[in-house]
């Protein structure tokens, strides 16, 4: 999740719904994915995805080892409405595996502001083609349609890859060290595109 490197390839979407969301990238590795919306038909998918995760890589998401996703945590990825709480999956292939996620729940309101808690994660196999980059950019495009006006993230001081997808963002950010973990909010300033994904 280092670089920005994948560039669309398919007209990017006029309506926003996005329950239908579906944008075809190739990578710069040659890889066709397609980003579209996560659907309660996706359950066995991530959970095949998760099972293809590096310990490290769960840590990083989780900031926890775990063996599997819980019932709940499924349950969730099924359960998103797609205005307070959107997920993108990357996949590839006819059967359509997924090698990406990326997510955002509106936690809280701050003075009638919207504000979304960011998560993502990316197969080892796939990280540093800008996959993460692509889903910040849509997910940043779906939240200023719904009034969402702040994404907030923890990430490990460690995980650098994307911290620097975060400071690439061209949104205003805010970080604040604490410890291990780092706290980075962006602002979705209206007129600020991210990675040239926003239109």
């Amino acid at each position: 999740m280092t670089t920005p490197t994948a560039r669309v390839t398919s007209a990017e979407p006029t309506a926003f719904d996005a329950c239908g969301f579906r944008v075809a990238d190739v990578l710069r590795d040659g890889t066709r994915i397609l980003i579209r919306a996560c659907a309660a038909g996706d359950r066995d998918r991530m959970i095949r995805a998760f099972q293809c995760l590096e310990r490290e890589t769960i840590y990083s998401r989780f900031f926890a080892f775990k063996e599997s996703l819980s019932e709940a945590e499924l349950d969730f990825v099924a359960g998103f409405d797609f205005i307070d709480d959107v997920m993108l999956i990357a996949t590839i292939g006819d059967d359509e595996t997924v090698i990406g996620a990326g997510s955002y729940n509106v936690r809280r309101e701050v003075d009638e502001r919207r504000v979304a808690e960011v998560a993502f994660v990316v197969e080892e196999d796939y990280q540093g083609l800008g996959i993460a980059r692509r889903l910040l950019g849509h997910l940043a495009r779906i939240a200023r349609e719904r009034a969402v006006v702040q994404f907030d993230a923890e990430v490990l001081a460690r995980n650098r890859p994307m911290l620097r997808v975060f400071g690439a963002s061209g949104f205003p950010m805010i970080r604040r060290t604490d410890g291990e973990t780092v706290h980075v909010s962006l602002q979705l300033m209206p007129g600020i595109g991210a990675f040239g994904v926003d239109h």
